[in-house]
């Protein structure tokens, strides 16, 4: 069995009435939040930032102690972990490159959950949004 380890986050805007959440259209055709495998000499935070600026373009500030894990095989043979933390965005314009990412969009809580068609990832967006309301 081969290991893949990736690393995300749920990167939030708290600025409106209501929370959004930042989703990526990947080039496999579903929508998630940003996420990539783990590069040599990374830490899982550098992992997430990396890759989100990589696919949107976004400079982002981990929030908080949250982090969900989701485990799932891609292909016969291998077993992925994905790692999600809780993000908010500090600088940079959204600009997609168009190869792993088709589309980068923010949608309301429902609307996010409407777009990803993977349980676990819904299960991630809802743990995250609870953590945000605790916050509170």
């Amino acid at each position: 069995m081969q290991y893949e380890k990736s690393c995300g986050a749920v990167v939030v805007d708290r600025s409106g009435p209501k929370p959004l959440y930042l989703l990526v259209l990947q080039g496999a055709g579903h929508w998630s939040p940003p996420k990539g495998h783990v590069e040599e000499g990374e830490d899982e935070h550098e992992t997430a930032m990396r890759e989100i600026k990589e696919e949107t373009g976004l400079d982002v500030r981990m929030i908080g102690e949250f982090s969900s894990q989701s485990q799932y095989a891609p292909k016969p043979g291998v077993m992925k972990t994905v790692i999600f933390f809780l993000a908010e965005v500090v600088g940079g314009t959204i600009e997609i490159d168009g190869d792993e990412v088709v589309d980068c969009q923010w949608f309301d809580l429902e609307d996010a959950k409407d777009k990803i068609i993977y349980e676990d990832t819904k299960e991630v967006l809802d743990q995250a949004d609870a953590y945000l309301r605790s916050m509170v």
